[in-house]
């Protein structure tokens, strides 16, 4: 709990200190590597939050936030297509009914139009989005707009 507080007062290196103390006493969980991740993030070292999402998708296979914060990660270490793979099954994981559900279709979305997606898959995501959040849909649509009609460069 004080690892939470160090946190949220940006004392990031105390937070880390407190959660490294209980994953050497081995009394880790996924919480704590996800805690850790989210240290790492604020700090700006994506390949350690990478690391530590890693082990906590380990213990929860399937956690929403989890799978969703290590695509995000990886887009900054420019790891789209492990990106694309963790937003594939934080979609195939999300509860229909959550009031977060357009999220995973966004990242997805976002993911494939940087890889170009043949396909243009990316565009029945933003519609899935959309359609999850209505008040949502004129800004989803608004971006959607936007792609199909501007060129995108080639990397």
């Amino acid at each position: 709990a004080l690892a939470l507080v160090d946190f949220h007062q940006r004392q990031f290196a105390a937070a880390e200190e407190r959660i490294r103390t209980v994953t050497r006493e081995g009394q880790a969980n996924y919480f704590y590597y996800f805690i850790l991740a989210c240290i790492h993030m604020e700090k700006g070292d994506w390949r350690a939050a990478e690391q530590e999402l890693g082990q906590a998708l380990e213990l929860e296979p399937t956690s929403l936030e989890g799978l969703y914060l290590r695509a995000v990660v990886k887009t900054h270490t420019e790891n789209l297509e492990g990106a694309r793979q963790d937003a594939n099954r934080a979609v195939e994981t999300v509860p229909a009914l959550s009031a977060i559900a357009y999220l995973p279709y966004l990242l997805r979305a976002q993911i494939r139009h940087d890889l170009r997606d043949p396909d243009q898959g990316y565009l029945s995501d933003l519609q899935k989005a959309a359609g999850q959040i209505p008040s949502l849909a004129g800004p989803i649509n608004s971006l959607r707009a936007l792609w199909m009609k501007a060129p995108r460069p080639e990397k």
